[in-house]
């Protein structure tokens, strides 16, 4: 609740644990957010909620921006298969290749990861090879330093292919 008193007592996403106390709206003002009372009132929550969101949203993706690169296993027959994953927040490109099966296409981020919970989840869009590769996956990745566990999950639902990524610089 923020109340009009100058005083920030709890703002709640839709899960409650992105934000909600004093101490993190101080941060966003002291980072240059203009939040104040009477700024609020121009402004409704959910709107500062969704550029809080976003804010997160490309700061943890700041800190995976690279190029990943690894082998993919497929659960079901066993197969291996090479995986380079672009990832570059600053333009808002993230792609998907999987260079021995000659495929890949786009991928669009669709969590709001947080710094408690940076799960990222990505849809994927094949552009080309799709005589190759299954369109309409969903990759799940977790960083870790210079690594990433990176999950493929089919149309389905199901756990279809599994891989732990390395970074490499962007360029």
């Amino acid at each position: 609740m923020i109340t009009t008193d100058n005083s920030y007592d709890s703002v709640s996403a839709s899960d409650g644990e992105l934000f909600g106390t004093t101490k993190y709206f101080n941060v966003l003002v002291n980072q240059g957010y203009d939040w104040t009372p009477e700024t609020l009132e121009r402004h409704s929550i959910d709107t500062i909620v969704r550029q809080i969101e976003f804010d997160v949203r490309q700061k943890v993706l700041s800190g995976i921006s690279g190029i990943w690169t690894g082998i993919g296993y497929q659960k079901n027959n066993g197969s291996r298969w090479t995986i380079k994953m672009t990832i570059d927040s600053l333009n808002s490109k993230y792609l998907i290749e999987y260079p021995s099966l000659n495929c890949g296409g786009v991928l669009s981020a669709t969590n709001i990861p947080s710094l408690q919970d940076p799960v990222l989840v990505f849809s994927e869009k094949i552009t080309f090879g799709n005589d190759r590769c299954v369109d309409g996956g969903k990759i799940t990745v977790i960083p870790s330093g210079n690594l990433m566990k990176w999950d493929w999950y089919g149309p389905n639902g199901g756990l279809d292919a599994t891989s732990e990524l390395s970074f490499s610089n962007l360029r």
